[in-house]
């Protein structure tokens, strides 16, 4: 990307869409790699935190998508001040030493995190020229990777450093304050002509440029709910100190990939999303034999620029497809297989409490070479590059 079009993206919209976007992201995913670990302090079997886990990702696909066509039809910004308002009150309930207050927070945060996603998406988009959408994804989707890496191992750190919660839920609510602080600053275009028409969801379902980068994202996500479900039992009982470093190292891998996908422009996405593919498989297949902090984190790497690859891809592969009035709906389905495939990840992970750990890993490689096959039979052949 030469020097005059970097400028021409960072304008200071962007700027702040990409600072709300890492503050607010971090207010759930700080908790998300404790959770796990609060949960079996509370008594919780492996199995019930699998799906106590996959309560967060259920909700988020399910009022997404309403979300989206919301913010279509009546504006995104007071939307997106509702996720903020939620958000100061969803850690409240994780004081109490409940697995139900768990499952409440859990709720409330699925929506929060589910619907500011995909509409600071369309926000994003709705800013830029179709000429910038790959590019600004990309760039933009680093802020989702630094929140959703880092804040889990800052999370870990402060968990067993202080023993416990409280810290984190304060530092999660005053995330949420700074967000609320640079949301008027934000701008947002008026709702496009025509998005007043609702359009039904199997409608867009059946849209093969959702569809197809769909059941793809799916296929990785799946993986990315065993392994964030599980990881710090996996490690603790593989007595692998410092893990929470996987989430650094993963981090790290993700946004290396991510600037050299504002460079690629000469592969067409086809070409990206297969290569991720083989990249993640293989980095499933490795975890389940991770023994080690550095193999743990070489596994952490390889998959970080699996990921890295992949979801600019998909995601500009739907974008650029979309006509604007029915962008936010579009993006709504689309990122609502993220969460289905992360929820169905989570239960599964769950079910290590009877086929350990290795197996189950092993078993999670299976699911992207599905979406390999699936892709390489269903996809656009079209030659259009990201």
């Amino acid at each position: 990307m030469s020097h005059k079009a970097m400028q021409s993206l960072w304008s200071k919209h962007f700027t702040l869409l990409v600072l709300a976007t890492t503050l607010f992201t971090g207010t759930y995913y700080l908790l998300l790699s404790v959770l796990p670990l609060h949960m079996a302090n509370l008594g919780a079997s492996k199995l019930e935190i699998g799906f106590l886990m996959a309560i967060f990702f259920v909700t988020s696909l399910v009022l997404r998508v309403y979300a989206g066509y919301l913010g279509d039809r009546r504006g995104r910004k007071g939307l997106i001040w509702s996720c903020v308002l939620l958000s100061l009150i969803a850690p409240l309930f994780l004081f109490i030493p409940s697995l139900t207050m768990v499952a409440l927070a859990q709720l409330i945060f699925g929506y929060t995190i589910g619907a500011f996603t995909v509409l600071v998406i369309a926000l994003v988009t709705d800013n830029v020229s179709s000429a910038q959408v790959g590019r600004a994804i990309g760039v933009h989707s680093i802020s989702l990777v630094l929140a959703k890496g880092l804040a889990p191992a800052l999370g870990l750190l402060l968990f067993f450093h202080f023993q416990g919660l409280p810290v984190l839920l304060w530092l999660s609510i005053s995330l949420a304050l700074i967000t609320a602080l640079i949301l008027p600053f934000l701008k947002e275009k008026p709702p496009v002509a025509g998005a007043s028409e609702p359009i039904p969801f199997l409608q867009t379902l059946r849209s093969r440029h959702v569809l197809i980068p769909g059941l793809t994202l799916f296929t990785i996500t799946f993986t990315n709910g065993a392994i964030v479900t599980m990881l710090p039992l996996f490690a603790l009982q593989q007595a692998i100190e410092s893990f929470e470093l996987f989430f650094v190292f993963n981090t790290a891998a993700v946004i290396l990939a991510r600037l050299f996908t504002g460079r690629s422009e000469k592969f067409a996405p086809h070409q990206v999303i297969v290569f991720s593919l083989l990249v993640i498989i293989i980095a499933m297949v490795a975890l389940a034999f991770a023994d080690s902090l550095p193999y743990l984190l070489l596994v952490a790497s390889l998959y970080g620029l699996g990921f890295g690859f992949m979801y600019p891809a998909l995601t500009a592969l739907v974008i650029t497809k979309t006509p604007p009035s029915t962008r936010g709906s579009a993006m709504g389905v689309y990122t609502s297989f993220f969460d289905v495939g992360v929820s169905a990840g989570a239960v599964w992970a769950g079910l290590s409490e009877f086929w350990g750990f290795q197996l189950m890993y092993l078993l999670s490689a299976m699911i992207p070479v599905v979406g390999l096959l699936l892709f390489m039979m269903l996809r656009d052949t079209s030659s259009e590059k990201i």
